[in-house]
């Protein structure tokens, strides 16, 4: 399982990164992928990430999404719970 993870990792290289850090769909599914393994701070960066570029469903990160129960308990990721929340509130149609 591990090489299997080693070899996934080395397709997400800064080309990659780059590429997709603003799709906050691809990036919430890293970071719920991270989760599920463990991974904390992957899966957080992934998060981060997402909710940067505009993922700010408030309700679904700190509650809803059972998959990242794993970080919920990381400063950081109180961190950017914080900031969606802020955004979630203030949106405007």
């Amino acid at each position: 399982m591990e090489n299997n993870i080693d070899q996934f990792n080395i397709e997400l290289d800064d080309d990659f990164i780059e590429n997709n850090k603003n799709d906050y769909s691809i990036t919430h599914h890293l970071s719920v992928f991270y989760s599920i393994l463990q991974k904390k701070e992957e899966s957080i960066s992934w998060l981060k990430m997402a909710v940067d570029s505009g993922f700010i469903n408030y309700p679904l990160i700190a509650e809803k999404d059972t998959l990242l129960d794993n970080i919920r308990g990381e400063k950081k990721f109180t961190e950017i719970l914080l900031k969606a929340k802020h955004e979630w509130e203030n949106f405007e149609v």
